[in-house]
């Protein structure tokens, strides 16, 4: 992962720890508990993001130290993905989500917010509006 700012594409800048915070402030607001720890960000150009999921769609907040006896069709031990993207044009912000089936790749829900303003709230607000049209997480 790098450790620079990212934008996504032309418009407003976000740190690893700006997309974290975001997302992680968003599942917490629908009492899923997370830490800023448990998301995994990439700013290589474009932002993209990982939850790793428990099969009851909570966060899974420890990496097992022996990852050689974890259940097949898992990743790092989770059977469930929330992946993300952040895109920003001017002062336009889309937090895209997915939910997705590790074992298979399957692609169960998607989601996307939008939000206007180069601020983490408005960061977190497009995250949040996301993670309402994602039913699993909405229970």
């Amino acid at each position: 992962m790098a450790d620079d700012d990212s934008s996504g594409s032309n418009g407003a800048t976000f740190s690893e720890d700006d997309v974290a915070t975001a997302v992680s402030a968003a599942l917490s607001a629908k009492d899923v508990p997370l830490e800023d720890s448990d998301v995994k960000v990439s700013t290589d150009g474009l932002i993209h993001f990982m939850v790793r999921l428990s099969r009851s769609v909570k966060p899974l907040h420890q990496i097992p130290d022996d990852t050689s006896n974890l259940p097949p069709g898992t990743v790092e031990g989770a059977p469930l993905l929330l992946l993300g993207s952040v895109q920003t044009i001017e002062d336009s912000i889309r937090v895209s989500m997915r939910i997705v089936i590790t074992e298979t790749s399957e692609i169960v829900e998607v989601s996307k917010g939008d939000a206007t303003g180069a601020t983490v709230d408005a960061l977190t607000d497009a995250a949040q509006l996301a993670i309402e049209g994602l039913p699993s997480l909405n229970q």
